[in-house]
């Protein structure tokens, strides 16, 4: 049974907690005709009334709820309890972005790359009488394989892999295995550089490529793959300076930095790496000391991304709110077997994240196609206040319920590209910036739940 009372100021509001506690009742209260409070046990409140930490549920019945993040259980035992018992499953937490109610999941998503590497497909490859034949990498290295009577199809693709990891980049970088469905060897190169072709000449024994991927997707302009993603260089700190990363999240970067941070010496006051704090002296630095009065607290402080009204990657035109992944994701091509894959396998992801799975439903806000990757601006604006300890109102909801997203929990990718090669990442160190899209980082989605 639900009980109503209204109060006059905020001060009256909280003079009668112990009356409301002893109620023993769900209470709404309006204080001073606008601001309404909740009090009681696994309260839900209408979707005006939302606040950060509050947590997004979802029942087949009447879909998507909103429970009071500060009327659960303190325990994440005692939580997924009353949940269930409300007949309720915890899909997200509340975050309030640019006036819009925004739910960000209770669980992490996979480690992933942003995009996927450049692939071709090797026939013809003759394991009964052996053979050899050449790789060329944008028709100019040439990379000889050659390969014995005898061997399998592993071995060979094993062979392809060591040679070319030998003669460019690295074993990181490349991967080569077997469809046996198809007799063929599919190779893939993953690297920031460009790679225009990969193909297969001098064949001793017939063997011949097939280029699979239509172009190298980690290293490509959008407007090429015929996306209006204009990508953004820049990342402007408080202290004026214009970089390629900047602080987002206060607490962590000053717990990382006094360590970990440059250790160099005779720096300008601007400059773009950040010192630890051991070099922060009259002696080593005298420049930065004497700018900052000797606090080292204010020198990081000065290292953190403007906002909000920044430029470059923080800038309100990059604030999509999922348009940005939607366009990636619906970027797909055919491999070897003639499927569908995705060329940016994040966005490709959170757009088909399904939590309840439900499927695709109109107006549910919670199944396929809802979902997103955080932008830059939308990942710095929910780090800023998220505390080591995981004492902040959104933490102290998900440790309740599933994952907690502590600034150095998980660097993190953002749908916001950096350049052909590059996109931005929330790095687990406090601070935004740009990571090479054939690597692999965590995910994490978010949906609007307006």
């Amino acid at each position: 049974m639900e009980q109503f009372k209204k109060y006059s100021s905020e001060a009256e509001y909280v003079a009668g907690a112990s009356a409301r506690a002893s109620a023993k009742k769900t209470i709404i209260s309006v204080v001073a005709d606008s601001v309404a409070k909740f009090d009681g046990y696994g309260v839900f409140v209408e979707k005006e009334f939302v606040k950060d930490g509050d947590l997004i549920v979802y029942d087949a019945t009447h879909g998507v709820r909103f429970i009071d993040g500060d009327t659960l259980p303190a325990t994440k035992a005692l939580t997924t309890t009353m949940l269930s018992s409300l007949g309720v499953k915890a899909v997200a937490v509340v975050f309030k972005y640019k006036g819009r109610t925004i739910g960000v999941d209770v669980n992490w998503g996979p480690y992933q790359r942003w995009a996927a590497g450049f692939q071709i497909a090797i026939y013809g490859i003759d394991t009964a009488n052996g053979g050899s034949f050449t790789i060329t990498h944008n028709a100019t290295t040439n990379i000889d394989i050659a390969y014995s009577a005898g061997s399998t199809l592993s071995e060979v693709a094993n062979t392809i892999k060591t040679t070319c990891a030998t003669a460019l980049y690295g074993a990181d970088y490349w991967t080569a295995t077997v469809n046996e469905e198809a007799g063929a060897i599919v190779l893939t190169m993953n690297y920031y550089l460009q790679c225009t072709s990969l193909e297969v000449v001098n064949a001793s024994a017939g063997e011949y490529s097939r280029q699979i991927t239509p172009i190298h997707y980690q290293n490509c302009n959008f407007v090429d793959i015929g996306v209006d993603i204009v990508p953004e260089s820049v990342v402007h700190r408080k202290n004026g300076l214009a970089t390629y990363y900047a602080g987002i999240n206060y607490e962590r970067m000053l717990e990382r930095f006094r360590t970990n941070g440059s250790a160099s010496t005779n720096q300008p006051v601007k400059h773009s790496e950040i010192l630890n704090e051991a070099v922060f002296t009259a002696e080593d630095n005298p420049l930065v000391y004497e700018y900052y009065n000797g606090s080292y607290e204010a020198y990081i402080a000065d290292q953190m991304a403007i906002r909000p009204y920044s430029k470059g990657v923080l800038e309100p035109k990059q604030h999509t709110f999922g348009a940005n992944t939607h366009k990636l994701a619906a970027i797909t091509y055919l491999d070897i077997n003639g499927e569908q894959q995705p060329a940016f396998p994040f966005a490709h992801w959170a757009t088909n994240y399904d939590p309840m799975g439900i499927g695709v439903e109109s107006d549910t806000r919670i199944g396929a196609g809802d979902w997103f990757n955080m932008d830059a601006d939308m990942g710095a604006a929910f780090m800023a206040d998220r505390k080591v300890d995981g004492s902040d109102i959104i933490n102290l909801t998900l440790a309740k319920v599933g994952v907690t997203w502590r600034p150095q929990d998980s660097t993190v990718w953002t749908e916001t590209s950096y350049s052909v090669r590059h996109s931005m990442v929330i790095y687990s160190s406090g601070y935004l910036s740009s990571n090479r899209r054939y690597t692999s980082d965590r995910t994490r989605a978010v949906a609007a739940f307006d």
